[in-house]
């Protein structure tokens, strides 16, 4: 879907997912972030994309992202005080919220 009529080059992809049956897993790049190893990172094992139902690319590299990355339990790079972070908590489950001071 195009996000207006002034700007029709810019797409936008959309996805609904049933959080009831999935659940929200990071991995880590294998060469970026970086600061690893992680218990999640890429490339997937053959054991868990047996049940892998969408992968997404962040396409991004740190330098560039102006933003953070905190996983297990360990902050790669420093997350910002209310800019958007998607947040994904134990139990599989994932939000997109302002982050606020201390990870979940």
């Amino acid at each position: 879907m195009r996000p207006d009529s002034v700007h029709t080059s810019e797409v936008v992809g959309v996805a609904w997912m049933d959080t009831k049956l999935l659940r929200a897993d990071l991995y880590s790049g294998s060469q970026i972030p970086g600061g690893g190893p992680f218990t999640l990172t890429a490339p997937i094992q053959p054991a868990a994309a047996n049940t892998l139902v969408a992968a997404f690319n962040a396409g991004f590299l740190m330098t560039n992202a102006n933003g953070g990355y905190y996983t297990d339990a360990k902050t790669i790079f420093p997350l910002r005080n209310g800019a958007a972070s998607l947040v994904i908590y134990k139990n599989g489950s994932a939000t997109v919220a302002d982050w606020v001071a201390t990870p979940p």
